[in-house]
């Protein structure tokens, strides 16, 4: 997933990237990664052609990764709501207040809004926000 995380950070440069869950290589299960470039340092602040020269990133089981989304957003917990959830730039789902309660953790990896918020992804399609 290494690959991944290094594209994703370095297509969304200057940007903190957030990968779809995955499971993780050492048995933790399944996690989301966080990821954002390094840059050449500068001593007069940063340019956008600074060339990458790392990558780095931290790994979050999806209860703590939920957990972190909700303290940062407390409507999230509101029952009363229709729940939280997180997308990436191609319209993959990182994040479902629904995957907190899934049996197979698997059957968070690689879906798409249009499958599980079709509603939500015809109005991001309407508002020229998502193409098809």
């Amino acid at each position: 997933m290494f690959r991944v995380c290094w594209g994703r950070a370095v297509a969304q440069k200057g940007k903190i990237a957030f990968s779809i869950p995955y499971e993780d290589a050492f048995g933790a299960g399944a996690v989301i990664s966080m990821s954002k470039t390094i840059v050449a340092g500068r001593s007069s602040g940063h340019v956008s052609t600074d060339p990458v020269v790392g990558v780095m990133g931290l790994d979050f089981n999806m209860d703590v990764f939920y957990y972190y989304l909700s303290d940062t957003f407390p409507a999230c917990l509101d029952s009363s709501n229709v729940g939280c959830f997180m997308i990436d730039d191609g319209g993959f789902i990182v994040m479902h207040h629904d995957w907190l309660n899934l049996e197979n953790r698997h059957d968070a990896y690689n879906v798409h809004i249009g499958q599980k918020e079709p509603g939500v992804a015809s109005v991001l399609i309407e508002n020229t926000v998502m193409r098809r």
